[in-house]
């Protein structure tokens, strides 16, 4: 259970635990007859997949939430108050003038969690459906 759930070799067992011969004695056999294979189903079908879900959702939003700031905050830094202009074929001029204020960067970050949000859902669905004993494995 110790090296499915760390990924870490026999080696790295902690101290205090049995020896690594009896350590993997018992993994090999567990493996071999589905004990570990039983375990994972029973812890998945407690916990079910509400858990990933829930994990997967938040990671995206998060993500949404730090790209979304960083992106406000850089595009307020280079372009408040910005002025360009356009010459057009009639020689007609229009100027725009780039003003950012809180609300606008407030929108921007919303509207980033809605991207986040949409962007995270089926990948935390399909988080939610995996096994725990597929997803440890890759």
């Amino acid at each position: 259970m110790y090296v499915l759930s760390t990924g870490c070799q026999w080696r790295a067992i902690r101290k205090g635990l049995p020896p690594k011969s009896t350590e993997y004695g018992y993994f090999d056999l567990w493996t071999y007859d589905g004990t570990l294979q039983r375990i994972h189903h029973a812890l998945y079908e407690q916990c079910g997949g509400l858990p990933a879900f829930f994990g997967t959702l938040i990671e995206a939003l998060v993500l949404a939430v730090i790209g979304g700031s960083i992106g406000a905050l850089t595009t307020f830094v280079i372009f408040d108050g910005f002025t360009a202009s356009t010459l057009g074929a009639s020689f007609t001029q229009v100027v725009f003038r780039f003003e950012f204020s809180p609300s606008l960067i407030a929108q921007g970050v919303v509207l980033a969690l809605a991207v986040g949000l949409l962007g995270g859902l089926f990948p935390a669905i399909r988080a939610a459906r995996t096994p725990i004993v597929t997803g440890l494995y890759g």
